[in-house]
């Protein structure tokens, strides 16, 4: 919901104190499977930025059925702290799991 909606709309909301999609990026965690991709990677990485995936984009494989997205080959390539943060540090956050090198 944008800010002209939310404005004209706020008397049938009257508890959302923001935004919903502030509520949807701070609370709303996806996937990547299925994940379609794009026809050029640069696509690819705007929606990534679209959906905030920095933040809230968690890996999964749908391993063991043969049509599972093997790490190595799931995506085109990622800036390395994209990558990071999906593959790894997302899910230990979400989990609260901490740092590999912290047990």
């Amino acid at each position: 919901m944008d800010a002209a909606f939310y404005d004209k709309l706020s008397d049938e909301t009257p508890k959302l104190k923001r935004l919903a999609s502030y509520y949807v990026r701070e609370q709303i965690f996806l996937t990547t499977q299925p994940t379609e991709e794009t026809d050029r990677p640069e696509q690819f990485l705007q929606v990534l930025e679209m959906i905030n995936a920095p933040k809230n984009f968690l890996f999964s494989s749908d391993y063991p059925h043969w049509d599972f997205d093997h790490p190595l080959m799931a995506f085109p390539p990622l800036p390395r702290e994209t990558k990071q943060r999906i593959f790894h540090d997302n899910a230990a956050a979400l989990y609260r799991l901490g740092s590999p090198t912290a047990a």
